[in-house]
């Protein structure tokens, strides 16, 4: 599984939100689907726009950018 940007985090959840708008449940060959739950699919899309507004839409959490930040040391 590769890791997302909150960018692309929050295009995944706006989305699903979209889906569930337009149907909640739907069938296939006989089988019942239900979407992911709205309200937590909307309180996920504010989390990522609050930590995309603080960190950048561009950023991956948890990913750190320096290895002297992660290591200590300089490489350069």
């Amino acid at each position: 599984m590769a890791l997302l940007t909150i960018g692309q985090q929050l295009e995944e959840v706006q989305g699903a939100i979209s889906a569930v708008m337009a149907s909640q449940k739907y069938s296939i060959a006989g089988r019942e689907q239900t979407r992911a739950d709205l309200s937590s699919l909307t309180s996920r899309e504010k989390e990522l726009i609050a930590r995309g507004e603080k960190y950048g839409f561009d950023v991956i959490m948890g990913q750190q950018t320096s290895t002297k930040a992660v290591y200590g040391v300089s490489f350069g």
